[in-house]
């Protein structure tokens, strides 16, 4: 019997022309001004392709990032779950999946000392769909 709750599926793909920040120029070297760069987000010094979501009602869910991959045209899906450290003062339901506006500046932090904790692992659909049968 359906419970009623819901799961969104949120996924976007990495575009060069998406990447681009403004950056300041070398005030040592007496340039004043902005430069625009391009920087695309790697995960373990690879790139990220796509990345997404995906998550219930009740706030727990998780990350799917597709990562480039030599070997392989299509890349490699990777999921990444996300609990608090217990360093910040707000508190998530966990595990969680971060948000599409949250992924850019997240994604530096998953191997930092940061108010959350990140677990990556190669795509196993098991956990994906034991997610799913919970809400269903």
């Amino acid at each position: 019997m359906p419970s009623g709750n819901s799961i969104q599926f949120e996924f976007d793909a990495v575009l060069l022309e998406n990447c681009y920040k403004s950056n300041p120029e070398n005030r040592i070297a007496k340039r004043y001004g902005y430069r625009n760069v391009c920087k695309i987000p790697k995960c373990r010094d690879r790139e990220i392709l796509a990345w997404g979501q995906i998550s219930a009602g009740d706030q727990k869910g998780f990350n799917l990032l597709l990562l480039k991959n030599e070997k392989d045209i299509y890349g490699e899906w990777w999921t990444m779950t996300n609990t608090n450290s217990g360093f910040g003062p707000r508190k998530r339901s966990e595990p969680f999946g971060f948000r599409l506006i949250e992924l850019p500046e997240e994604i530096q932090l998953i191997t930092a000392t940061h108010i959350y904790s990140s677990d990556l692992k190669e795509l196993d659909m098991e956990h994906v769909l034991q997610f799913i049968t919970q809400y269903v």
